[in-house]
């Protein structure tokens, strides 16, 4: 996704063509839920005596499982010195290489036509790998009742998702993560009458 909303420099007669900050060229969702096969009416346990058929029937396994492409970076106006970046959005100490920019503060740009893109379509911050996993089970009381309960896994893997490295030349943490942009694994146990 291109845009066009703000001057790289503010002389420019036209706009900043760019990604835009809301571009993720990849984004792949799946979502499964499955009926256990085991109970009264399934394949497996139909058999058994009714306490042990309530107790291993009526359970359904949810998974959503998200990956995307991370955001791209926004760069201020500063001073490249040319080579590779080497971006890697989950080296948390050393995002990419510093030594490609000026550091010092006292060379810093104030009055200069811009040359440097603000955003690339190559230098992204991290992305989203994520899963949440649920388990229910249903415990019909009679036709009209249903105490269910719920088991939920948020981040199941817990698989840290970080925010983008700090884009500021004259900052001690320049090229360093210093926030995660998602939440640990978490859960969730529930009861829930449904009727």
């Amino acid at each position: 996704m291109i845009e066009r909303r703000t001057r790289l420099n503010d002389a420019d007669p036209r706009p900043e063509k760019r990604i835009a900050s809301e571009d993720r060229p990849q984004r792949f969702v799946l979502s499964v839920n499955w009926d256990l096969p085991f109970g009264q009416g399934r394949a497996a346990g139909g058999n058994l005596h009714p306490l042990a058929r309530r107790l291993i029937g009526g359970w359904t396994a949810n998974v959503i499982y998200t990956a995307q492409a991370g955001p791209p970076l926004g760069w201020g106006n500063l001073i490249y010195f040319g080579g590779g970046v080497n971006l890697n959005p989950h080296a948390v100490d050393n995002a990419f290489d510093v030594t490609r920019f000026e550091r010092n503060a006292q060379r810093q740009l104030q009055l200069n036509l811009r040359r440097f893109p603000s955003q690339f379509s190559t230098l992204r911050s991290d992305g989203v790998n994520n899963m949440d996993f649920s388990a229910i089970k249903n415990n019909y009381i009679n036709e009209r009742f249903n105490l269910q309960f719920r088991a939920e896994f948020f981040n199941f893997f817990n698989r840290p998702s970080f925010n983008p490295p700090n884009l500021n030349p004259t900052s001690a943490d320049f090229g360093r993560i210093v926030s995660q942009a998602n939440l640990a694994r978490s859960t969730q146990l529930a009861l829930r009458l449904v009727w």
